[in-house]
């Protein structure tokens, strides 16, 4: 599936205005955020967005994480939506999406979920874990097991891809678990969550994304972050890693090199929906019912 013409430049236009204010608050109560990804490979090899990609994507410490869902509320207004897990309770992620009001940008997937986003950026907390290989596959279990419970709760048939009878017993066994985690608050499961995640706060210099499926891949230390540089994304000044080169070469290896067309794959939504405003287009496995 792909975009219809001329929606994925709008896409593209209303995530870019969302990534602005994002960096409005950042600035004005000095927040530290650097970009990451996708995001920071467009700011350095296309100094924008990468042509196929819909998402922007940006990292922050826990510190700054915190701080920034702590004042966003009080300057967003009714333009701009935050949501996460720990907010909505029902939504498809625990790191926070900075969505443009009135619109929707879901997978298919996402669908699946009572809350869904809008068209957004994403805001990845990193968290300290510790230099102890042992200690730290502990961590990374605990958040990933509280995780999965958290999806369980909210949904009896998630997506689990095969036909196969392994695919088919962890559906059954998701259907199951979503019945009987009935009784488990949700509050719990979230209080978890985050207990795991802030386990070594502030205790060392390594930090990574523990929300992510493999947080192994994303670890980090500070002198990797800082000092943070300049870039240019769309023509507006953003914040890129200290050495960002080393965490590019990590996620893509050779990354000036453009990868074959048919890996040029982004995040195209099961549904999609721009302001009320605007003409509204939507797209999804009903259209046309």
């Amino acid at each position: 599936m792909e975009y219809r013409p001329g929606e994925l430049a709008r896409v593209q236009q209303v995530s870019l205005t969302v990534f602005k204010e994002f960096i409005r608050i950042c600035e004005k109560y000095h927040l530290d955020y650097f970009a990451h990804w996708g995001t920071a490979l467009g700011a350095v090899r296309h100094g924008g967005f990468i042509p196929w990609d819909d998402d922007i994507d940006v990292g922050m410490l826990r510190d700054d994480y915190e701080l920034f869902l702590q004042v966003a509320p009080g300057e967003l207004g009714e333009r701009f939506v935050l949501s996460n897990g720990f907010i909505q309770k029902n939504c498809p992620g625990m790191f926070t999406m900075m969505s443009a009001a009135n619109t929707l940008h879901v997978t298919e997937q996402e669908s699946l979920w009572g809350y869904q986003h809008g068209i957004r950026i994403d805001i990845f907390p990193f968290d300290n874990v510790p230099e102890d290989e042992g200690k730290r596959r502990r961590q990374f279990s605990a958040v990933r097991t509280w995780y999965q419970i958290y999806i369980m709760k909210n949904l009896s048939r998630p997506m689990i891809p095969g036909d196969g009878m392994r695919a088919r017993a962890i559906r059954g066994i998701c259907r199951v678990m979503h019945v009987l985690l009935k009784a488990l608050p949700m509050g719990v499961i979230l209080w978890r969550i985050r207990k795991a995640s802030l386990r070594y706060r502030g205790q060392g210099d390594l930090v990574t994304l523990l929300y992510d499926i493999h947080p192994e891949r994303y670890m980090l230390q500070l002198s990797d972050i800082f000092p943070l540089q300049d870039g240019v994304f769309e023509g507006i000044k953003v914040k890129l890693m200290a050495h960002d080169h080393m965490a590019l070469q990590n996620s893509y290896g050779d990354y000036w090199e453009l990868p074959p067309e048919d890996q040029r794959v982004n995040h195209y939504s099961g549904r999609l929906r721009f302001d009320e405003s605007d003409e509204i287009n939507e797209t999804d496995d009903q259209a046309g019912r």
